[in-house]
């Protein structure tokens, strides 16, 4: 099978306006949802942003190789808040059915390591990082004058399938883009790192890729 075939069964991206907090939803990673081929022993999983919100085009590709996952990050428009940047996240879960935010939960963390009191994820130890905080890890998408962005990495905490004992596997769940700026309030304790977010949301469906 070509690598340029992929399957056709998508759900919709969902953009969110929470007053002062703005997220766009890319709800990827998902076998039923989401763009997948499987060529040998190699799996790629794809979405793309469609434009609608924001103005933000491009596709997010994983390809587990190796063990680990390169991913590459694509963004051909939409980015253009040079004055701060775009942070990025692998949550729980899919969005529901109801398109709810608080559905995506929190970021997927199968170590558990963004519940010790003081968490800070720092680059030069991605092993101690939330395995979903992939900007953490690799650094947030900056805004560019053109709103072009491309990004290329390798992340061994993360996999298109996971296992029984890490649960570090993407499929089934989302990724978070979130605009510069954003005002999310974390709440920090020995026990647990939650992000507050705003009771009132208005939601839009964004196209299909």
């Amino acid at each position: 099978m070509s690598l340029n075939t992929y399957l056709n069964d998508q759900r919709p991206n969902i953009f969110f306006n929470l007053g002062t907090m703005k997220f766009v939803f890319l709800v990827l990673i998902n076998f039923y949802f989401l763009n997948t081929v499987q060529c040998g022993h190699q799996k790629i999983a794809s979405a793309c942003f469609t434009g609608k919100y924001e103005g933000i085009t491009g596709t997010v590709t994983f390809t587990e190789k190796d063990s680990k996952i390169e991913v590459h990050v694509k963004i051909t428009s939409g980015l253009n808040d040079t004055t701060g940047k775009y942070p990025y996240h692998v949550h729980d879960f899919a969005i529901n059915s109801t398109g709810s935010c608080e559905s995506a939960g929190e970021h997927l963390d199968p170590f558990g390591v963004g519940k010790v009191a003081g968490y800070v994820c720092n680059p030069q130890t991605p092993e101690k990082c939330e395995a979903g905080d992939l900007s953490g890890k690799h650094g947030p998408l900056p805004g560019t004058p053109s709103g072009s962005v491309t990004e290329k990495y390798t992340d061994r905490f993360i996999s298109l399938s996971g296992t029984p004992t890490l649960q570090n596997g993407v499929i089934g769940r989302s990724l978070v883009l979130h605009t510069p700026h954003t005002e999310l309030l974390v709440l920090t304790s020995s026990k647990e790192n939650v992000g507050k977010r705003n009771e009132k949301e208005e939601l839009v469906e964004i196209e299909n890729c």
